[in-house]
């Protein structure tokens, strides 16, 4: 054989490893397995508890195309050692040694208390220096009517063939006790300063190295009142109490608000609580999505598959008399949507787990209300199924159907958020 014919084959076959090579990169991905995903019990449309008026999704401009796949991940939480405790102790100021409970640990000094636990994989830290417990006015142990030593009429304690005539009339509310004046907040440090006094605490925890966040701070207010019975009162205007400052976790550029850290610093630059999730994603494989316009879709359906609480629109009540053909339409308005995580309770064998899903967040408004969002979740339906059955960690979600709260006049409003799944 030449040379010039062995020097053109080899050509050849050097070619053809190439153009077999590309072909090989061109080609789809390996299906990956089916998520075995949970869906709460509560999932299912029932009878709402408000009347519901008529609402309709309306596209102000068409939806962006955010691409046909993204990645899903797992979350891994953090194994608590020894060392964690007693730094995270010390960050706090605490002192003694932690109990052992069933789901972690727990600490208590005086009024402050430290929670460390686990469930479904992802642990939680959680730090409050009021203990968590508040005296609620006429609650069980307080001394309310029909508690446990109390002469209820009609009841054992009452002396038989005795009545007691009632101090107030059934259909008059008892008097509304007088709020007592808060104390004035001291040395409360600024923005900046609670930011900075939060990210060492939590520097000190161990729990934001490695990984990226984004920063938030916000007020907590309160407002003082103090006056005679029966007297026109004037509430003192608000005052800050706290600042309260917020840690979000950051993956692949995308803020995930449920999994976060936050931290009140009140007076005297005191921490009053802590909590947060202490975990890791860790990379899964990358799974198809479903396009905005068909998620869309969905949502006009009623079949989307909601994230965690979604707030809901309110309107005002025509009348006294609510009942709903009397409900004016509402209109919702789509004006954007952006890739978005959110953490979702699956199953993996008979183990459960926390998965980071992609979701869609559509950016809405109603009329001349404040913008806000819905978050769907925007995986192709063939990469998972539900398993019924109780959410193990409550990240899951569901079919939530479109309930609108509706406030009467002279009343306040009623919240607007619903239980997702």
């Amino acid at each position: 054989m030449s040379t010039d014919r062995r020097i053109l084959l080899a050509i050849v076959a050097v070619a053809t490893m190439v153009i077999g090579a590309c072909g090989a990169v061109g080609q789809p991905l390996a299906t990956p397995r089916v998520l075995s995903l949970m869906e709460n019990t509560g999932a299912a449309a029932e009878p709402a508890i408000y009347p519901q008026p008529t609402v309709t999704y309306v596209l102000d401009g068409p939806l962006a195309n955010l691409g046909p796949d993204a990645a899903v991940r797992t979350l891994v939480g953090h194994a608590v050692t020894t060392a964690d405790l007693s730094r995270v102790i010390g960050a706090l100021g605490m002192h003694g040694a932690p109990l052992r409970t069933d789901t972690g640990w727990e600490l208590r000094n005086g009024d402050a208390v430290l929670t460390v636990w686990t469930n479904s994989g992802l642990t939680a830290i959680d730090y409050s220096s009021a203990g968590g417990a508040f005296a609620i006015p006429g609650s069980a142990g307080g001394g309310s009517a029909g508690s446990a030593g109390s002469a209820t009429p009609g009841s054992a304690n009452q002396p038989t063939g005795v009545s007691s005539p009632p101090t107030t009339s059934p259909l008059t509310p008892p008097p509304t006790p007088v709020p007592t004046a808060l104390p004035t907040p001291v040395d409360v440090p600024s923005a900046d300063a609670a930011a900075s006094i939060a990210q060492s605490l939590l520097n000190g925890f161990g729990v934001l190295s490695g990984q990226q966040w984004t920063q938030s701070v916000g007020d907590a207010g309160g407002v003082a009142v103090s006056c005679t019975p029966g007297a026109t009162c004037t509430p003192t205007p608000a005052t800050v109490t706290a600042r309260m400052v917020t840690f979000d976790l950051v993956v692949d550029g995308v803020s995930v608000p449920d999994l976060s850290w936050s931290v009140t610093v009140g007076s005297h630059r005191s921490i009053e609580s802590v909590s947060g999730t202490w975990a890791r994603p860790e990379s899964a494989s990358t799974y198809p999505l479903r396009s905005t316009q068909k998620v869309f879709d969905d949502l006009r359906a009623g079949k989307a598959r909601y994230v965690g609480l979604q707030p809901l629109p309110a309107i005002e009540a025509p009348g006294a008399s609510v009942t709903p053909g009397s409900l004016p339409a509402v209109v919702v308005h789509i004006t954007g949507v952006s890739l978005g995580m959110a953490p979702w309770d699956g199953m993996e064998k008979t183990q459960p787990v926390v998965y980071l899903l992609p979701t869609y967040r559509f950016q809405v408004h109603v009329a001349e209300g404040s913008p806000y969002e819905i978050e769907l979740l925007a995986l192709d339906p063939a990469t998972f199924s539900f398993v019924s059955g109780p959410a193990p960690g409550g990240a899951g979600g569901g079919v939530v159907p479109p309930i609108v709260p509706v406030s009467q006049p002279g009343t306040a409003p009623e919240p607007t958020s619903a239980t997702a799944g």
